[in-house]
């Protein structure tokens, strides 16, 4: 109970009581649309939910399904509202589940280029939606991996976060079917980009993969965000750790996220 009333103290600091209100009766019919609406099928009806004085556009979020947790997390708990020396102007988000980080991201640096990897289907098709209202954001249905190959894309718990991206069954993972992975260096080059300002990360362990064959992009990179899976796969914060020894020691955290920012970014 006084986690959820430090909840509502700081929604009401940050939004104002009459958004504030706002916000929590579209939770609260978020929740309720997901008791009546959550079925044992993948055929999931999409709830839209505006978001006054959040962001511009309505959302999209599949009630019954960690969307609202997701929808919470990063547009009302400003999961990656972090202090940064300058306004990126290209952003790669990997592992953008259903778009509301790039949602988030192009409402608060409206010019910047914005490039969305999403490798499961039915979130790609939501994300599509909830980005179709921002010129600026890419969307691109594929993984962040080590290689350009097809990879099996499985989820621990069946639902619509948390997949990882495997070369074969390690364990009793539910399989997803094959996707397309992308290096983030062929990726650099089919989006026309030089550099990336921020690299957001959310790839459920392939961060692993990812950073320990980095040579080739991660001096092009200036800033990350990055949830880090050692829980799904051992190494991966060996493998970050190694990957930016050249970036600042100091190392930012907010909730499960982690910011670290190459030196030349803050000098």
């Amino acid at each position: 109970m006084f986690r959820i009333l430090k909840k509502i103290q700081i929604y009401h600091r940050r939004f104002g009581f009459v958004r504030l209100v706002k916000i929590l009766y579209l939770l609260f019919l978020a929740k309720v649309l997901a008791r009546r609406f959550v079925k044992l099928s993948t055929n999931w009806r999409v709830q839209s939910l505006t978001l006054a004085g959040v962001v511009k556009h309505p959302v999209y979020i599949r009630p019954g399904t960690t969307d609202i947790e997701v929808m919470q997390q990063v547009l009302l708990d400003y999961e990656y509202d972090f202090k940064l020396p300058g306004r990126p102007q290209v952003i790669v988000d990997a592992g953008a589940n259903i778009g509301l980080a790039s949602v988030y991201f192009a409402n608060r640096y409206p010019d910047a280029i914005i490039v969305s990897l999403e490798p499961d289907h039915s979130n790609f098709k939501l994300l599509e939606m909830n980005t179709a209202a921002y010129p600026q954001i890419r969307a691109v249905n594929a993984a962040l991996w080590s290689e350009n190959k097809q990879l099996n894309l499985f989820s621990p718990n069946g639902a619509h976060s948390g997949f990882c991206t495997l070369e074969k069954n390690s364990g009793s993972l539910q399989e997803c079917g094959a996707v397309p992975a992308v290096t983030l260096d062929s990726l650099m080059h089919t989006q026309g980009l030089a550099m990336i300002d921020l690299l957001k990360l959310d790839i459920e362990g392939a961060e692993k993969e990812v950073f320990e064959n980095s040579s080739g992009w991660i001096d092009k990179v200036n800033i990350l965000l990055i949830e880090l899976h050692d829980h799904y796969k051992p190494g991966c914060s060996r493998a970050f750790q190694e990957a930016t020894e050249k970036f600042q020691p100091e190392i930012v955290s907010k909730g499960e996220t982690i910011l670290r920012m190459r030196l030349s970014a803050v000098n």
